[in-house]
């Protein structure tokens, strides 16, 4: 059936409220790659830089133009004690070879691809302001994760859920309230974009209205929606009372995403990453890009790896959807969404929701 849909031009997807609406396609995919490894801090997570590499090359094959923000990357750097005239060490780029605390030099961390709070922030807003008809977008952090107390009601926890940029200890961390109003609410209609965040206190840390339920595949709406809103898929390491992981994995199995030519060393050592973005690759390498989504978020879910570390991925969007659909559908656009006007429930089975 052929049909006029709210976005322009025609669509051979009916706009009814059966069917919902399809999200236009064809237009840029473009990824944004956060990694905060915290070099010379306490708490530092080495291990966020092999998951940015992982989903660098994850979405290079799948057509994305990757920006990829980090805090290893600085240049020759020094060592934090003064009188210490060690060099870089080999085994882990985050202490010199007297075992002290590396720090990247003062240049880099101007770069508009070190992630500060001012330059994350940025980032994100650029993303929301570029994007056009078509477009595809992915936000991706892995680092820390915190919580902050709140006044606004909205938030069934009584807290805030923040990513903490590098510069967290000095200019504070990046809370949900912000991501909502300043990529979420901003993004354009005619585009889309998937969220991914593997961090602690992760769960609803963009603030979008549609909670999936696991337990009986429905989804809860905790907060207002737009439904004119652009569409945001969101994806979380944990819920926000729980604690992410990192961990080992083997490097070997990535080979079909880590060319050797790329990454030598990581494709026959074990190496650490996030448990949300192992278990997501290995998703990804077991089904293929044409699975369905709900496919995707069960094998994601029963992680024997993420049971045993009590840590449970949830999954939010700002519109209703079927998680029936091709999870290609989050990767080339034409996402099927319903935008009908809310009615006064709160809770849809997702045969409730177009495929």
């Amino acid at each position: 059936m052929l049909s006029w849909n709210i976005f322009g031009g025609s669509s051979n997807v009916s706009s009814d409220s059966d069917s919902g609406t399809t999200l236009p396609s064809g237009g840029m995919r473009t990824a944004l790659l956060i990694t905060c490894s915290y070099p010379g801090q306490e708490g530092a997570l080495p291990g966020t830089i092999h998951d940015g590499a992982r989903m660098k090359q994850y979405l290079k094959k799948r057509g994305f133009r990757v920006t990829w923000m980090r805090d290893d990357k600085g240049g020759k750097g020094t060592c934090e004690i003064p009188e210490c005239n060690r060099s870089r060490s080999r085994s882990n780029p985050h202490l010199c070879k007297s075992l002290h605390p590396w720090v990247g030099n003062q240049d880099y961390k101007r770069s508009r691809l070190y992630p500060s709070k001012c330059h994350i922030e940025q980032q994100i807003m650029n993303l929301a302001a570029n994007a056009a008809r078509g477009d595809v977008i992915w936000v991706y952090f892995s680092g820390h994760g915190g919580q902050g107390s709140t006044s606004v009601s909205s938030e069934e926890d009584g807290t805030d859920e923040e990513i903490c940029p590098t510069d967290y200890a000095e200019e504070g961390c990046i809370v949900d309230d912000w991501l909502n109003t300043n990529f979420a609410a901003k993004l354009p209609q005619v585009a889309q974009a998937v969220m991914m965040f593997d961090c602690c206190h992760s769960g609803t840390a963009v603030d979008l209205p549609y909670q999936y339920r696991k337990t009986d595949g429905a989804w809860r709406r905790t907060r207002p929606a737009n439904p004119d809103s652009g569409f945001v898929l969101y994806l979380s390491g944990c819920s926000d009372s729980q604690l992410s992981t990192e961990g080992k994995y083997d490097a070997g199995m990535f080979a079909g995403i880590l060319p050797e030519a790329i990454m030598p060393e990581m494709l026959s050592t074990y190496k650490r990453g996030g448990a949300l973005t192992t278990q997501f690759l290995s998703t990804a390498k077991k089904y293929g890009d044409n699975a369905p989504l709900k496919k995707y978020l069960d094998h994601i879910q029963s992680s024997d790896n993420l049971k045993e570390n009590e840590q449970e991925p949830c999954l939010s969007s700002s519109h209703r959807i079927s998680v029936k659909q091709s999870f290609s559908n989050f990767l080339a656009g034409g996402v099927n969404i319903r935008t009908e006007a809310e009615s006064s429930s709160e809770i849809w089975s997702d045969s409730e929701s177009s495929c």
